[in-house]
């Protein structure tokens, strides 16, 4: 009776890897993200210093932060942004067209991170990420700066 029970959870523990996985135990690479994504941005960021709108905002205001663009990468660690970038803040308002290019590594484990720099920033944006679905789409999260909290989702759009 015991021994018929190690078997069965022996067996269930050796079919795990597959159910994860969809029925495959595929490992992910650069190659696993290439082509456009659409993107969406949600979160908070430290306010510009300088608000034509809200004269007197203090250094170190956090606002809510919004946006969809479309990233592209190129399936061997490049990625660029298209000039269609819209991110709106709740204080410093709309920024439009704000392209950027940047670099990416994904893991065997479909984790991986990506950089992003943009010309209006001093720093770049380090990102966190997992791939989902066999590269379809991911979700990512800027964990540098510190002081920007935003999330990130990706889809493949082609």
């Amino acid at each position: 009776m015991i021994q018929s029970g190690v078997h069965t959870w022996l067996a269930v523990l050796a079919l795990l890897p597959a159910a994860c996985f969809g029925g495959r135990a595929e490992a992910c690479d650069e190659a696993t993200l290439k082509g456009a994504y659409g993107m969406s941005i949600t979160g908070t960021r430290p306010a510009p210093l300088v608000l034509p709108a809200f004269p007197g905002v203090p250094p170190g205001t956090i606002e809510q932060v919004i946006g969809v663009f479309v990233q592209i990468f190129d399936g061997g660690g490049s990625i660029s942004h298209t000039e269609n970038v819209t991110v709106k803040g709740s204080l410093s308002g709309l920024f439009p067209d704000q392209p950027g290019t940047g670099t990416y590594t994904v893991n065997r484990d479909c984790t991986g991170s990506f950089t992003v720099n943009l010309p209006q920033l001093p720093v770049p944006l380090v990102n966190r990420m997992v791939v989902l679905r066999g590269g379809k789409e991911f979700r990512s999260v800027v964990v540098s700066p510190q002081t920007i909290m935003i999330s990130v989702v990706g889809i493949r759009i082609n």
